[in-house]
């Protein structure tokens, strides 16, 4: 709506004000972030850095390459069964796991229940986890994903989805384990949660100082 005052054409400050806050938000919005981060070791994804990362690794950082500015910290890697080897983590073409080298039996594409193969990880951004695509998941198997515990019959076609996005706040440590059968992970879909934006905020202020002088 517009008003004429003083010869000047303005926004009423019902008008201004509301758009004022819609964009700051809007803005504030366009910078989540979301990806499907592929776990198998395809060219340029976070699984080809995390292939053959060793438990002498642990406690460093990789920069996600399908989320620009996200980082994830590998903080553990266990299993029973490290045998005469030694233990790290495997990207294959078609799926992600623990190798316990040196074990027999032990599958090194995939989390191996009987050996009690787990890895912890944390990101440095706040993050929302809305599925898990997985490689292959038997009847009587199953899988804890940061506390969330999942059946074969929660999965459609191989890939389970979160009822609420499970959320993972920045340093916080979560950790991956079969807990019966052996299992194997393709690919995780993330969102980087956006914080407040501090140039949105002014952007915001501007604005309001602006519609205070048209006034």
């Amino acid at each position: 709506m517009w008003l004429y005052k003083y010869g000047k054409c303005t926004f009423m400050k019902t008008t201004i004000l509301p758009l004022a806050i819609t964009a700051c938000f809007a803005l504030v919005a366009g910078f989540s972030q979301a990806a499907t981060i592929s776990l198998t070791n395809s060219a340029g994804g976070l699984g080809a850095l995390l292939d053959e990362f060793p438990v002498d690794n642990v406690g460093n950082s990789l920069a996600v390459p399908e989320i620009p500015g996200l980082n994830i910290m590998v903080v553990a890697i266990a299993s029973d069964g490290t045998g005469s080897g030694t233990l790290d983590l495997n990207s294959t073409a078609g799926s992600f796991g623990i190798n316990s080298l040196g074990t027999t039996d032990d599958d090194a594409s995939s989390f191996d229940a009987a050996l009690n193969e787990t890895v912890t990880f944390s990101f440095d951004q706040d993050v929302e986890i809305t599925q898990i695509d997985f490689l292959s998941f038997g009847s009587t198997e199953t899988f804890n994903f940061a506390g969330q515990v999942i059946n074969e019959g929660d999965l459609a076609s191989s890939v389970f989805t979160f009822s609420a996005p499970l959320e993972i706040t920045a340093g916080t440590s979560f950790t991956l384990e079969a807990t019966a059968g052996t299992i194997g992970i393709e690919s995780i879909e993330v969102t980087v949660v956006p914080e407040p934006s501090s140039f949105a905020l002014l952007g915001l202020a501007g604005l309001v100082t602006m519609l205070r002088r048209r006034r």
